[in-house]
Formats: structure tokens, C-alpha cells, sequence
């Protein structure tokens, strides 16, 4: 395994100065590919933040696949038995929650919009749903 030179929200939590375009351009392309490949593979990730990209001389890397799941091949989504993943990224068909037979159902867009979080955090420099609380993220998402 390769070692990070540091992990994409450090690197957000640390900078000094506003994020030049090109670098924005850059590593998201690198982070729409790293997905892309799990998707073709029909995995999502289900937890996709910025602490999940590893940047390795210069270049992004995706880690942490804990809580990903594949798909199979005659469904949608993965099917999870508890929500799982980080509430600031989580989709709104997972806030959701179970379609009542006690199952999460997590589909790949779910990762399309934590991608687009992410996408959010870099450019802004500020989630797109800032709330304290667990509750207000929930209504606000």
C-alpha cells in the first residue's frame, strides 16, 4: 500500500490561500475516474468524503472501503442491513431510510452525491449543508 503524502480534507482543513482552478479541474477528474472504476464494477463506496482521498505525489487515490458493497447483478443497489457513512455526504435516498422491509438500499448516485459534497467543500470551502446538528442536516438535505 502506498503512503499519502496527506489525506484531501486535511489538505482542505489546512490551506492558506483559495484553490487554484486547475488543481480543482485536476483532482476532480482524478475522483470522477476513481469512482467510475468501482461503478463499472458495480460497487459504491457509501462513504465518499474528503478523508477518502489520499493524495499520493500529486495525484489522487481513493481509500477506505470498509462499509462499500457490491451490486448485484439483478439489482440497483446494494442492500445494507444499517445506514452507514458520514451524514455531511450522505445522499438524500439514504437519509431516507429503509423502503419497509428494514433494508437500506444504497444505489450508485448515492456516491454521485457525495461526490458532488465533495465538489461543493473544494470550490466553497464550506459543505453545502454546514448544520451542527444531526437533526438539521437530516431536514435540510
Amino acid at each position: 500500500m502506498e503512503k499519502g503524502d496527506i489525506d484531501l480534507a486535511t489538505f482542505l482543513k489546512t490551506r492558506r490561500t483559495e484553490i487554484d482552478s486547475a488543481f480543482i479541474k485536476y483532482h476532480w477528474n482524478e475522483m470522477l475516474r476513481c469512482v467510475k472504476v468501482i461503478h463499472d464494477r458495480k460497487i459504491v463506496h457509501s462513504d465518499l468524503k474528503p478523508a477518502n482521498f489520499l493524495l499520493v505525489k500529486g495525484s489522487l487515490k481513493l481509500i477506505d472501503f470498509g462499509i462499500a458493497a457490491g451490486i448485484p447483478s439483478d439489482m440497483t443497489a446494494a442492500i445494507k442491513e444499517s445506514q452507514m457513512g458520514t451524514l455531511s455526504y450522505m445522499a438524500p435516498e439514504v437519509l431516507q431510510g429503509t423502503s419497509g422491509d428494514g433494508k437500506y438500499k444504497i444505489p450508485l448516485k448515492a456516491d454521485v452525491w457525495s461526490l458532488g459534497c465533495i465538489l461543493y467543500n473544494i470550490v466553497y470551502g464550506h459543505l453545502p449543508f454546514p448544520m451542527k446538528s444531526q437533526a438539521a442536516k437530516y431536514t435540510n438535505v
